[in-house]
């Protein structure tokens, strides 16, 4: 996937002023991307894409492709990167054992910024996929009303907010490691 992110909320977006490239050599190839429909992501735009091991690319996003909500439009997006190995990458998995279900599992780093968040109706296992090796953390939260967001409560009404339970541990992902 391929995340395009704002600091606002988007409103509208011009998925013809998007472009990826592909380079092998000194050859360039236009890269498909398809957008993937998300109403619950108001920060962002996703794209699935076809990526290639150990391969350069570059994105480059007119001025204007996207408008967030007070009318501010993006400026030139410009940036080139390169995908690693796939066994560069680790994965966690997990089967969380709970009383309580509907759950919502966050990984965390080790700044506890979310860096991924899956959501666990039942009993069953989940997969954070493709990870860079360094240290992470999880955090569980308990959806009572399952509305796939934390609650905080309400005072006046005597709501208690949604249980938040960290794992006690740090998780050191390695290269190639499940």
């Amino acid at each position: 996937f391929l995340r395009f992110t704002s600091p606002r909320p988007v409103a509208s977006f011009d998925i013809r002023k998007f472009s990826l490239t592909r380079f092998e050599d000194t050859l360039q190839y236009p890269q498909k991307m398809e957008l993937i429909k998300d109403s619950s992501a108001l920060y962002s735009l996703r794209f699935a894409v076809p990526w290639m091991e150990s391969t350069s690319y570059r994105l480059f996003v007119e001025p204007g492709a996207v408008t967030d909500i007070y009318g501010k439009a993006n400026d030139t997006v410009d940036v080139a990167f390169q995908t690693q190995q796939t066994d560069y990458y680790g994965n966690i998995i997990l089967s969380p054992e709970s009383r309580e279900y509907p759950l919502i599992i966050q990984l965390l780093d080790e700044k506890e910024s979310r860096i991924s968040e899956k959501y666990l109706g039942k009993r069953g296992t989940i997969t954070f996929d493709f990870l860079a090796p360094k240290k992470y953390r999880l955090k569980a939260i308990m959806d009572v009303n399952k509305n796939k967001t934390w609650d905080t409560g309400n005072y006046l009404g005597r709501v208690q907010p949604e249980k938040v339970v960290y794992y006690p541990g740090v998780l050191d992902v390695r290269a190639n490691w499940d």
